[in-house]
């Protein structure tokens, strides 16, 4: 896509669906753009025609790339520095969000569904008010500046999705759940 291997690259994975709070992210890029050079923001899932829905500045239309529908979206986040994702309605734990975690992205996200549970505030990534582009874009614009907390988030989000979110830990907790209502204890 041209992206310079100098430039930061802010992604987001997910749907053009207006619940996805996609204008409030390109309304934070402007606002960073106006600030830093060298910035590309790369869409998983929204292609050209998508992006039509949203009203964008000529100033930065050339450095928001579409990249459509893509099967293999973890070599897509592997290119991102950043993971940004404005969701403005609930809709349980946002896959992406973990998936971005899991992979040791810093992540900036609404505080919508699960989001805050799964990204705690300064500890691992940083959670903004939903529907607000300037709080967005100054999250982003924190890891940007500080890339080594930028990477203490990334590496504390791997961890805690490890820990908390693996097959196994999930399993666990399920059978535990099983072996409760039997009125069992649990297996060892």
């Amino acid at each position: 896509y041209g992206i310079s291997e100098y430039e930061k690259v802010i992604g987001y994975v997910g749907s053009a669906l207006p619940r996805k709070g996609i204008t409030y992210l390109i309304e934070a890029f402007e606002i960073l753009c106006k600030k830093h050079k060298g910035l590309s923001l790369v869409l998983v899932g929204i292609d050209a025609d998508d992006l039509k829905k949203y009203h964008i500045s000529n100033y930065i239309r050339d450095k928001i790339i579409p990249v459509g529908f893509r099967k293999d979206v973890s070599n897509c986040m592997a290119c991102f520095d950043i993971f940004a994702f404005p969701g403005i309605a609930d809709e349980g734990l946002t896959g992406t969000v973990r998936e971005a975690a899991a992979m040791g992205l810093p992540v900036v996200t609404t505080d919508v569904a699960g989001n805050s549970e799964l990204i705690i505030n300064n500890q691992n990534g940083i959670v903004v008010p939903k529907k607000n582009p300037d709080a967005l874009s100054a999250a982003i614009e924190y890891l940007i500046e500080n890339p080594l907390k930028a990477e203490v988030f990334g590496k504390n989000a791997r961890k805690f999705v490890v820990d908390n979110m693996s097959n196994e830990v999930r399993a666990r907790k399920v059978e535990s759940i099983y072996y409760e209502i039997l009125g069992k204890p649990s297996e060892p």
